[in-house]
């Protein structure tokens, strides 16, 4: 039979992963840039499984495991340390499952009662136990209808290991009082500590650590026939299983040839998998060429399980990302590597970026961001922040909004709340998530949890644990300066969807300035674009002094920044267009500026009003044509307007004529500009763009 979750297994697998996680540990710090490039991960996840190690492991499995998940709870570090943590959890609160029903669904720690469904749920959302009543709503330690056995099921009249009365118990069966075999607690485990894991992280993101598990989980769980059950708030799922010989897990009808020891090395497999797919890796991987630091350290874990099964494990997986750099930001990973609901990266409808596309941390305009849903069996949500570089379309254009950039994380804070209840937890991750980023809330089953930010304000991320409750164990750390990533980068700041589209494609970070936006913004920006030597375009005359300040205060961190002026748009546009980050820096910037001056600009408004312009009087509806900030032309329509305002524009020469079509203009007002003025002016290329722009139907350009 498959050695059990006993305590000793426990302890050999506590001590097999601090020993693999020691080994490994400088490796793991080399690769950590994400979320901060603080190189720390591997000392985290080796300092969290040694609290773990100090657990006393005594009593029953259950027992001995939820002395385990606590002490990595309260112990982990960081945030790769708290996620570590929610799979000692998982097998903590599966073996506490199993061991509190028979095979009949009876109660045999309380009175013996016939519980319908057979178990009590596993959590509520503040970690602690609690079941679903018919309403939905938590029921402290009530029974949940319809809910399966832990580790089995009533379906087809027979549970893991045990019958439902009257009912013929299945061949093979071999084990006693409805505990589940080992291999089964593992995949219950596995699919347990994924959704704990995800619901922990407030924004989680594909091609981390929560990949690398649910990929883990998954794998198992192909194996597990499941059982929806749509009672559990932290998961959507729960297993079923005979027995198997010597060896041998039999579940459902499948085998895992091993027993305990194939099934950890399946998952461990399907982890170093996830973890080497190059697709939906995050930005700042990407750039560095490495795999997710917390997701190798995850895989050492599970190998460790599989050494402590009596398995062989397979060789640690290199740190460095199969295909260097340039592999794998595009979407989420699909099959075992996906997140649960197979999410693209991309929203409904709209494409995924490319393969080849860089990614840049700074700027978040779009993005899908989310936490697993409180309904049971509900796919979890992932954030994505693809840079749009081979042309997707961008912004609100795409159904998704813009969503402004986090300043740069100066402090990791992190401290332990005894029971703070599910309310006060859900209105401190909204304060903490105001406050900072890599906000995660990991609890330890118990009601208890650890709390984790990086914030440029400790001060008020200490306070709003004390709203919470009374944080003790509170530690504040400095987070070191990210070394840069690249050399160069051209910062715009605009404010249309579609304009930051086109910049993005000719290569060009977007900070998104609608409104305009507050000078720790911009240094985010800055900062977020990982170069040492930045340029940024305003694009418009009233920014610069903004832009100035922020540039005055970034050169400080050792960042060269250079503002080139541009007071529009197209300005920016066509600056960006000759940016060659091939020539010297000086001699670039030099470039860009005389592109900038080189475009002249005007754009066609409607009058809302009677008014006395320069070029007369208008009414309410007819089209003003403006240039350098002065109406100089009144047209009938926009199509007029338009024609006319070009004519005016062209005067004193020009090449290249760009159009911006505004969110309120056809897309035949640009058609027929195009045709009008390749008739009039053949000597002049109109290229059309959608601009998404809000006050100006049409911008115009001349080059």
């Amino acid at each position: 039979m498959a050695p059990p979750f006993d305590p000793a297994l426990l302890r050999r697998w506590i001590d097999a992963a601090a020993a693999r996680l020691a080994e490994c540990r400088a490796e793991i710090d080399r690769i950590n840039v994400f979320p901060v490039a603080d190189h720390d991960t591997g000392s985290n996840l080796l300092l969290t499984v040694r609290a773990a190690a100090s657990a006393p492991l005594e009593g029953g499995p259950a027992r001995a495991a939820a002395a385990l998940a606590a002490a990595a709870v309260r112990g982990a570090r960081g945030n790769s340390g708290l996620i570590l943590s929610q799979l000692f959890r998982g097998v903590a609160e599966e073996l506490d499952a199993g061991e509190g029903r028979d095979g009949a669904g009876r109660d045999t720690r309380g009175d013996g009662a016939v519980v319908p469904g057979g178990r009590v749920d596993v959590s509520s959302a503040d970690g602690s136990p609690a079941s679903r009543g018919p309403d939905g709503a938590p029921v402290p330690g009530a029974p949940v209808p319809g809910a399966s056995v832990a580790g089995g099921s009533v379906a087809g009249g027979s549970v893991a290991g045990g019958s439902v009365p009257g009912a013929a118990p299945r061949p093979g069966s071999s084990s006693v009082a409805g505990v589940p075999d080992a291999v089964t607690v593992l995949a219950g485990a596995l699919r347990r500590a994924a959704d704990l894991a995800a619901a922990a992280v407030s924004v989680p993101r594909p091609g981390t650590a929560l990949t690398v598990l649910d990929a883990a989980a998954s794998a198992l769980a192909a194996r597990v026939p499941v059982v929806r059950t749509g009672a559990d708030p932290v998961r959507g799922e729960r297993t079923r299983a005979n027995h198997g010989n010597e060896g041998v897990g039999a579940i459902g009808g499948r085998v895992v040839a091993g027993g305990l020891a194939g099934g950890a090395r399946l998952a461990a497999e399907a982890a170093r998998v996830a973890l080497t797919t190059p697709v939906g890796r995050p930005a700042e991987l990407v750039r560095a060429g490495v795999v997710d630091a917390g997701g190798l350290g995850l895989v050492a874990v599970l190998d460790a399980l599989v050494l402590a099964t009596g398995g062989e494990p397979a060789p640690p997986p290199p740190g460095t990302a199969p295909g260097g750099a340039a592999a794998g930001a595009g979407s989420p990973p699909s099959g075992a590597d996906a997140p649960p609901n197979g999410n693209a990266g991309a929203p409904d409808g709209a494409a995924p970026a490319p393969a080849d596309a860089p990614h840049r941390r700074a700027l978040l305009p779009d993005q899908e961001v989310g936490v697993p849903d409180g309904a049971a069996g509900e796919p979890h949500r992932w954030a994505t922040v693809p840079d749009r570089a081979a042309g997707a379309p961008h912004g609100p254009a795409d159904g998704m909004q813009p969503v402004r950039p986090v300043p740069q994380p100066v402090y990791e804070v992190t401290y332990w709340l005894a029971d703070p209840g599910a309310d006060a937890l859900a209105t401190l991750r909204a304060r903490l998530s105001g406050l900072g980023d890599s906000v995660t809330v990991a609890g330890d089953g118990t009601g208890g949890c650890t709390v984790h930010v990086h914030t440029t304000e400790a001060g008020p991320a200490v306070e709003a644990g004390m709203v919470a409750g009374r944080p003790s164990s509170i530690r504040i750390e400095a987070l070191p300066a990210e070394a840069p990533t690249r050399a160069r980068a051209v910062l715009l700041m605009i404010e249309s969807a579609g304009a930051g589209a086109l910049a993005r494609q000719a290569g060009g970070d977007v900070l998104v300035a609608e409104p305009d936006p507050a000078v720790d913004e911009v240094l985010a920006a800055i900062r977020a674009t990982g170069a040492e030597h930045v340029a940024v375009l305003p694009c418009a005359a009233h920014r610069r002094t903004l832009a100035e300040t922020a540039a005055a205060r970034v050169r400080e961190e050792g960042i060269d920044v250079v503002v080139v002026p541009s007071s529009s748009v197209l300005q920016g546009l066509a600056a960006l267009a000759v940016h060659d980050p091939a020539r010297r820096a000086s001699d670039d910037v030099v470039a860009m500026a005389e592109a900038a001056a080189g475009t002249r600009t005007g754009g066609l408004q409607i009058a809302e009003a009677e008014a006395l312009t320069w070029a007369g009087p208008c009414r309410p509806g007819e089209v003003l044509g403006l240039s350098d900030g002065e109406v100089v032309l009144i047209a009938p329509d926009l199509a007029v307007g338009a024609l006319w305002l070009a004519h005016r524009m062209l005067t004193p020469g020009g090449e290249l004529v760009t159009v911006l079509l505004g969110s309120a203009a056809g897309d035949g007002l640009g058609e027929r500009f195009a045709d009008d003025l390749r008739r009039t002016h053949p000597e002049v290329d109109v290229v059309v763009h959608r601009g998404g722009q809000s006050d100006f139907p049409l911008v115009l350009g001349v080059e």
